[in-house]
This record gives C-alpha cells, sequence and structure tokens, in this order.
C-alpha cells in the first residue's frame, strides 16, 4: 500500500511537469494571422541569438499580392509622389524592363540590412501580375523633371554641404 502511494505521487508529480512543458510549448509556437509563403533571414542568423518582444522575426507573403520595395540610399533621395512611376530592371532579365507604379514612401530614413540609411518605396507592378517573391533587381525611379544644372551639380553640392555643414 505504501508503494502504491508513492508511486501515485510520482505519477501526479510527472503529470504536473507535462502540463507545464504543454504550457511552455503553447506560449512558444507562434501562430500565423492568415496563409502565406514566410519569408525570413538565414536559419543560421536566428540560432542562439535572444530575442526582444515585439522584434520581427519573419514575415508572411502572399505570392498572389506581390510588390516591389525599393530601398533609395539617403544620398540619392528626391521627391517623390505615390503616382510616380519606376522601372524595375530583374536580375534574371536586366535587358527588359517592368513598369510600376508607387503606392507610398516614408518620409523618414530607416536602417538597411547594410546598416545604410534609406527611405523605404512601395510599388505594385503595372500590369498586375504577381511576381515570385525574393527576387533581386536594380529600380530606376522618376521624379520631377529638374534642371540640367541641378541634376549635374547635386551630389557635388552635397558632398560640400557635408564637409562644411551647412
Amino acid at each position: 500500500m505504501q508503494d502504491l502511494a508513492t508511486a501515485k505521487a510520482e505519477l501526479d508529480v510527472a503529470n504536473a511537469e507535462l502540463d507545464y512543458a504543454k504550457e511552455l510549448l503553447s506560449r512558444s509556437e507562434i501562430r500565423a494571422e492568415r496563409a502565406g509563403l514566410l519569408i525570413y533571414s538565414a536559419k543560421s542568423d536566428w540560432i542562439g541569438k535572444p530575442v526582444a518582444v515585439g522584434e520581427r522575426l519573419m514575415e508572411i507573403g502572399d505570392p498572389a499580392k506581390s510588390e516591389i520595395k525599393i530601398e533609395l540610399p539617403v544620398s540619392d533621395a528626391v521627391a517623390l509622389q505615390p503616382g510616380g512611376t519606376i522601372s524595375l530592371f530583374l536580375d534574371g532579365d536586366p535587358l527588359r524592363s517592368i513598369d510600376g507604379t508607387i503606392t507610398r514612401t516614408s518620409y523618414r530614413p530607416t536602417l538597411t540590412a547594410e546598416q545604410q540609411l534609406a527611405f523605404r518605396i512601395h510599388a505594385k507592378f503595372a500590369d498586375e501580375q504577381p511576381r515570385r517573391i525574393g527576387l533581386r533587381r536594380v529600380a530606376r525611379v522618376d521624379g520631377e523633371a529638374v534642371s540640367l544644372w541641378f541634376y549635374l551639380f547635386r551630389r557635388p553640392i552635397a558632398a560640400v554641404r557635408q564637409r562644411v555643414g551647412l
């Protein structure tokens, strides 16, 4: 009888440990709000790295609703408005451009993965045909027309302003 009571107590302890492990597992699972394609950096980047609450680990993309994301360096920043045009040159087909229309732009630069300040520009494809997610490319962003003088001397003037501090 005494061994039976000890075994029952050990069973209760094991069940409590199992319930605790199930609770921890349920708190560690991340459930998506919608179905889609999971986009994240390399798996090796996350192994052993501590994460903070609210830190973005991954994104969920819908291949049927693909869009163009451009990181425009601060040094190349020009005034852009939604509705402006872009030309996209994919790495797989660099001789043919794909047209797009700007949908939104950021007003404050953020750090890119390469630790450079850049403005984010989002655009949709003009032909509304979905493309594969993750394609690498070069984009030409069309802004307002400027004089030839400004176009030629914009960068030298910016460099002088940065050195002098104006």
